[in-house]
């Protein structure tokens, strides 16, 4: 059973999905986002081409956005500066947002792209039958579109898809269309509610539950999930609902960096601008039947994780290396994965029994959504150690003394840096003839220490 926890403020959301009272999603959304966000479509104006075959493309924002053409879409455009384009994924950190000219419109079961794509099914639809029944709905789209049967369609009403299939088709074609009267730069249409849109897709039977602390949040939800499920609470307006069922210190242990497996092994997950690297420790266990099952509970929690971290890209894992087991873990894995909404691959082992995997970048991280650099390491996760700090501080005395008037100086420092100072204090007292003055004070500064100057 599909259980939703939203937790609503004024500009923000965060909700989260438990499958089975397992918790699977966690998503932080944002109601009033200005910035340009997957899904939304612009009529924009090409500014520039790189060698590279990279287009920005003003959209009436302070950032242009990436573009990047085939030669025969590059063979349509003929000499015009304005392009109708969706954003495919957001800028994140330095990297700016980038599109594509493939519109597409998402529905429940269905999305319809104007490219002439032709008909797909997801993979995760297998029976034979099944997929030549859905091929053979969808074969009422307008061939200059394409069309992806999205898992929800696995058993549902063939009219019900057709329905929404010529819905979606009808509202792209008048997109296009205003396309073509419009100024721009300009936005023509925002991408569908994320919280609504996150409901749809993962409360599909009438036994699934939803709550939530808005009244306005509550009336769209029941709308939306008519005729599918009815099953909907209503807190009072912004109660903290994730206080209230104790769902906050779950979060902040499942979101660490170490995560605990029920054996006692633990996994260790390094998020990177390159990649995600996860190491996997037997904690205890040293026998081979622990190993094993290690493992086996490492691969169920890593697949887990991506979910709810929205961890995206290329990631790699150092599982306990076991010979002759690599095709069991691979296997393991790629039937661990297929819960997950997101298209995951297993790309298999390296030569150092390295798992790749690979998983599409959707939104933006949750580590990036939730969480910012540190103040005192600027992201690297380590500080100076006090050797190093006191250096600093000393060449700061040196400075100090040798370029201004001042008479004397007060440090101020935690405990262990002004013993070690305390061994320079007299030496540097003597060379420059002034008084230094070291008091021992926990700073909340980034700094670490202060030094005031007495005339």
């Amino acid at each position: 059973m599909n259980k939703v926890y939203a937790e609503f403020t004024q500009n923000s959301c965060r909700a989260l999905l438990k499958e089975n009272d397992d918790i699977k999603e966690y998503h932080i959304f944002e109601l009033q986002n200005e910035l340009p966000l997957p899904g939304d479509i612009y009529v924009g104006v090409i500014e520039k081409k790189l060698p590279s075959g990279i287009y920005f493309i003003n959209i009436g924002k302070n950032e242009p956005v990436f573009l990047q053409l085939s030669k025969r879409e590059e063979a349509l455009l003929k000499g015009k500066r304005e392009i109708l384009i969706q954003i495919q994924k957001e800028a994140v950190a330095l990297k700016r947002a980038t599109a594509t000219t493939a519109i597409s419109l998402t529905g429940k079961y269905t999305v319809v792209i104007n490219d002439g794509s032709g008909i797909g099914i997801s993979r995760k639809i297998t029976e034979k039958e099944e997929r030549e029944r859905l091929e053979n709905t969808a074969r009422i789209l307008p061939s200059r579109f394409g069309v992806i049967m999205r898992t929800n369609c696995q058993g549902e009403e063939s009219e019900k898809i057709k329905e929404e299939i010529t819905q979606l088709s009808k509202k792209l074609q008048s997109i296009e269309e205003k396309a073509l009267y419009t100024k721009a730069p300009c936005c023509i249409q925002k991408r569908e509610d994320e919280f609504l849109s996150f409901i749809r897709d993962v409360i599909t039977e009438p036994c699934h539950e939803v709550v939530l602390n808005s009244s306005s949040y509550f009336d769209k939800t029941k709308e939306m999930l008519a005729g599918v499920c009815d099953n909907i609470t209503l807190l009072p307006e912004y109660t903290p609902v994730f206080k209230e069922y104790f769902i906050n210190e779950k979060l902040n242990k499942l979101l660490s960096r170490k995560v605990m497996l029920k054996n006692g092994g633990f996994l260790v997950i390094d998020e990177t601008e390159a990649m995600t690297v996860i190491d996997v420790n037997s904690g205890k266990a040293t026998q081979k039947s622990a190993v094993e099952k290690t493992n086996t509970l490492a691969a169920k929690e890593i697949a887990r994780q991506l979910r709810l971290r929205n961890t995206g890209g290329i990631i790699i894992v150092d599982f306990i290396d076991q010979k002759g087991e690599k095709q069991n873990l691979i296997s393991l894995m790629e039937e661990c994965v297929k819960q997950d909404r997101i298209r995951t691959n297993v790309i298999g082992m390296t030569e150092l029994s390295l798992m790749q995997l690979t998983r599409q970048k959707s939104r933006k991280p949750l580590s990036f959504m939730a969480e910012c650099s540190c103040p005192l390491c600027l992201g690297k996760g380590k500080i100076k150690n006090n050797i190093s700090l006191i250096y600093d501080i000393i060449g700061e005395i040196h400075t100090i003394f040798q370029n201004t008037i001042y008479n004397g100086i007060e440090i101020f420092a935690e405990n262990d840096i002004i013993e070690g100072l305390n061994r320079e204090k007299t030496f540097l007292e003597n060379i420059y003839s002034k008084k230094i003055t070291l008091t021992e004070k926990k700073l909340l500064s980034t700094k670490r220490y202060r030094i005031e100057f007495l005339k």
